[in-house]
């Protein structure tokens, strides 16, 4: 279905008609839906359209000119922020969402493109007022209730900038479950559901299921009172926004153990400037966003350079060739010798983190366990690990077979194997015990 080329005005008039303004937002993103559909694509989900005209509708009775082409370009990149849509590029159509380093800023996408604009836009909008949270959520969320990330992010922030978080930094799109030449290989939904559970001390093949099929899982131990985030990628702004919710104060330091550092530079990622990397995947670019949403007090979460400990390790097994395909994942502001856990761990006993987060990929596959064996004996793990408010281990299954060059990305191993690798490193935060699978 065409686009009618005739903009309208939804500014809301001074008669306060702003129902008139919302109609005919909806109704020019239900004829936008309708012409995808007809072309057999899959429909934005419904939370996300509920978002973006919400949204429009908010702009507009703030003054901004929302008119058809408005719409449209907040729409294509909604779209594109859900993994629901594809865009041309040269003589090929590329899934957006499915390989997002093609996808890092405006340098990919094209200044000119409607995607790129609505992301430029979103941009302005955070230079001239920050994303920040408010002082304390209102959000109620129950033990077995799930939500949504684009309902935490409305509790937020509302509407308008919730919108604009989902479209700049976006979550990898779903991807086949079960390995190659599985028959039930599945393609998975995007990471965008949080559901909490009762207190697990191991996790067992059903829960990975969920989680590798997009469902980050959380729970609260009873003790004391320490929240546990399994996610299947490092979408960490999520997880903060979901403990943030959960009435958690925001991370002082943070402890990240991964096999990439997560962080994206403006030379990695061909962006203006390192603090709006439009476009950026969360779970590649997180360490690099922590000053873009403030605390209640105007402060940033957190300083990137100076309040992040980072954990690495690489074992002389891997493939250097593969290594430098996702080379953004490399670039960090920490010198290599400060990655190391006995340097990490020396400065944690004087500033120890209230926000760990663990990937799976440090520890998988073999070779990277038994490299970081004696990490996770050592009682200074154990304490750095009891003595965090949060922690968020992530599964990364697409990086657990070894190397970082995805041809066709999927699971590699079984979810019992991701579920028995996550209990021994869980196993070994809460008792020291020594791992093994």
């Amino acid at each position: 279905m065409a686009m009618s080329r005739v903009p309208f005005d939804s500014r809301t008039p001074r008669s306060g008609a702003a129902p008139a303004a919302r109609g005919h937002i909806q109704t020019t993103v239900q004829g936008l839906e309708q012409g995808r559909q007809t072309a057999r694509q899959r429909p934005l989900p419904d939370v996300a359209r509920s978002l973006l005209v919400d949204a429009l509708h908010e702009r507009a009775t703030q003054g901004d000119l929302i008119d058809a082409r408005a719409v449209s370009d907040a729409w294509l990149a909604a779209r594109a922020s859900f993994g629901v849509d594809t865009e041309p590029r040269g003589d090929k159509k590329v899934e957006l969402g499915s390989q997002p380093w093609r996808f890092l800023g405006a340098r990919v996408l094209g200044l000119g493109g409607p995607i790129a604009k609505a992301q430029l836009c979103a941009i302005q909008r955070q230079r001239a007022q920050p994303l920040q949270l408010p002082a304390a959520s209102r959000l109620t969320w129950n033990v077995g209730e799930s939500k949504h990330v684009v309902d935490i992010a409305r509790e937020a922030f509302g509407a308008s900038r919730a919108l604009d978080f989902i479209t700049l930094w976006r979550s990898w799109g779903g991807y086949p479950v079960g390995g190659p030449g599985d028959q039930s290989t599945t393609r998975c939904a995007q990471q965008r559901t949080f559901t909490r559970l009762p207190w697990k001390d191991k996790l067992d093949t059903d829960d990975m299921k969920r989680v590798l099929h997009g469902e980050v899982l959380i729970m609260e131990n009873p003790h004391s009172k320490q929240l546990d985030f399994v996610a299947r990628e490092h979408n960490t702004l999520d997880v903060l926004l979901a403990a943030w919710a959960l009435g958690r104060p925001m991370p002082t330091k943070v402890l990240h153990f991964d096999r990439h550092s997560d962080y994206i530079t403006e030379a990695d990622a061909g962006t203006t400037g390192r603090r709006y990397l439009a476009g950026a995947p969360q779970a590649a670019a997180w360490w690099s966003l922590l000053d873009v949403i403030q605390r209640a007090d105007g402060d940033p979460l957190a300083n990137p350079t100076r309040d992040v400990a980072f954990v690495t390790y690489l074992s002389p097994r891997q493939d250097e060739r593969e290594d430098r395909v996702l080379n953004f994942g490399r670039s960090s502001p920490i010198p290599p010798r400060e990655r190391q856990w006995q340097r990490v761990a020396e400065g944690l006993r004087n500033a120890p983190a209230d926000f760990v987060s663990y990937d799976l990929d440090l520890s998988m596959p073999s070779h990277q366990m038994n490299g970081t064996k004696s990490m996770l004996r050592d009682p200074d793990f154990q304490r750095a690990m009891q003595g965090a408010t949060t922690r968020l281990f992530v599964v990364s299954p697409e990086f657990s077979g070894g190397g970082d060059l995805i041809k066709n990305a999927h699971a590699v191993h079984s979810p019992a194997t991701y579920a028995r690798v996550l209990n021994v490193i869980r196993r070994a935060a809460a008792t020291g015990g020594r791992p093994s699978v």
